[in-house]
């Protein structure tokens, strides 16, 4: 079983699509919320957990698993389950995966990066370890990456770790199936391609489609950017509205 913890202010990407290509690959995987059983994320996504951390029982773990995001992280580290977990993995040779802020914040001072070797986002390095800059980075149980563009290929990894390589290339194969989209449209907004529908809902698909790659783009591009900023983690609230709210004016 690999656990996913969350925490008020996770970051959507490094958690949910960990997740969900995790259980393609037919890995069993729970979320385990820190705090109330409902949390949200940096973006305001209310996530209802499979179980809360007073529910986590770590003898059937393969793995424990730590979104980053800001405060999510922190409010990680202050909890007392998640230091146990880790503890845990330490010592009964368990999985340990940290992404984004998550290794230099979560793990700090629990001895999971000692004489490891770790990658994280930008401006979260800690002395302890070696701070590679690589997109993901694996070094025995420890299993790190440097934030939201990295998460597929973090997640492939965790797969290879718990399971198998067959798991491993699966989601890998399934990455690069899914990244082809969000490039040809990367190339087309360079090129200043405007696109069109003949329909409302027409044109809500390609603009669900379009956020998705530009949201892609932007986070791929801030990591590769290897800023300093840790604010770049304090994510604005996302606007959140009913299907009947939407207006076709405003797409």
């Amino acid at each position: 079983m690999v656990y996913i913890f969350l925490a008020d202010g996770f970051e959507d990407m490094e958690a949910v699509q960990p997740r969900d290509l995790l259980l393609r690959a037919g890995i069993k995987v729970k979320t385990v919320s820190v705090g109330a059983k409902t949390v949200k994320s940096a973006f305001g996504l209310a996530v209802t957990a499979d179980i809360t951390e007073d529910e986590f029982d770590p003898s059937d773990a393969d793995a424990v698993v730590f979104p980053g995001g800001m405060p999510g992280a922190a409010n990680l580290a202050a909890s007392k389950t998640v230091k146990n977990a880790v503890a845990f993995a330490l010592g009964h040779n368990r999985v340990i995966g940290a992404i984004c802020a998550a290794p230099g914040v979560v793990l700090a001072n629990t001895g999971a990066l000692s004489g490891k070797r770790y990658t994280c986002y930008p401006g979260y390095e800690t002395a302890e370890g070696t701070y590679t800059a690589a997109k993901t980075e694996r070094d025995g149980n420890l299993i790190t990456a440097n934030g939201p563009a990295a998460a597929a290929k973090f997640a492939a990894a965790l797969a290879g770790a718990v399971s198998s390589s067959k798991a491993e290339k699966f989601i890998e194969d399934m990455y690069k199936e899914y990244i082809k989209v969000p490039c040809g449209l990367r190339r087309a907004f360079r090129k200043g391609l405007c696109l069109s529908a003949t329909s409302a809902a027409a044109a809500a698909a390609v603009v669900v489609v379009a956020a998705a790659a530009a949201s892609a783009v932007v986070e791929a591009e801030a990591v590769s950017a290897a800023g300093k900023d840790k604010d770049k983690d304090n994510y604005p609230p996302a606007a959140v509205i009913s299907e009947h709210e939407i207006s076709p004016r405003e797409i």
